[in-house]
């Protein structure tokens, strides 16, 4: 099972829908006479504040995820090195720390190879997706945030914007995706 698999997502299937209460699930879906811990948590959320459900205990944050320099820079080394190789990367190869690469996968820009060794947590192996190219060379714009509850995706920002606008200095981009990079 990759990574689509696990969050419920495939680079065909996502659909850039606005962020909606409607749609967004508490834990244990609490019954109706716990409605006014629901609009408390609800009214908290949609004010970008974190709580904790006074039913369960459970922290709860709705976190605005956007794609920064870093990730924008990472996504080009990675593009570039795929359309060189037309092979898997090995992030354990690659000198980026952290695992914001990893948030790509709300905006189905990059899937993870389905792991096959028992010994491992994950296949540590990454491509990008048409729309993860498409992106990286400015050819799209794309929802500015994801919206993530408990790993969860639940939607999106209305705001689009295009991997340069990442960058503050937008030669810094043209720079960076002419030429393919050696370090990977």
């Amino acid at each position: 099972m990759d990574m689509f698999d696990e969050l419920g997502l495939s680079e065909e299937t996502i659909e850039f829908k606005p962020f909606s209460l409607e749609d967004f699930q508490l834990p244990g879906g609490c019954p109706e006479n716990l409605m006014d811990e629901r609009l408390r948590i609800e009214s908290l959320v949609t004010e970008g504040e974190a709580t904790t459900c006074r039913c369960c205990s459970q922290d709860i944050a709705v976190y605005k995820r956007t794609i920064n320099k870093s990730m924008s820079v990472w996504l080009i080394k990675l593009v570039h090195y795929y359309e060189q190789t037309k092979k898997w990367f090995e992030i354990n190869k690659d000198t980026t720390r952290g695992g914001d690469y990893a948030k790509f996968m709300y905006w189905g820009m990059i899937i993870r190879k389905e792991n096959t060794d028992p010994k491992k947590r994950t296949s540590g192996l990454w491509k990008p997706t048409k729309r993860g190219i498409d992106y990286a060379h400015n050819r799209i714009a794309l929802p500015t945030r994801a919206f993530v509850y408990a790993k969860q995706l639940q939607g999106f920002s209305i705001e689009t914007s295009y991997i340069i606008d990442t960058f503050k200095n937008e030669q810094d981009y043209r720079d960076l995706i002419a030429k393919p990079s050696d370090s990977k």
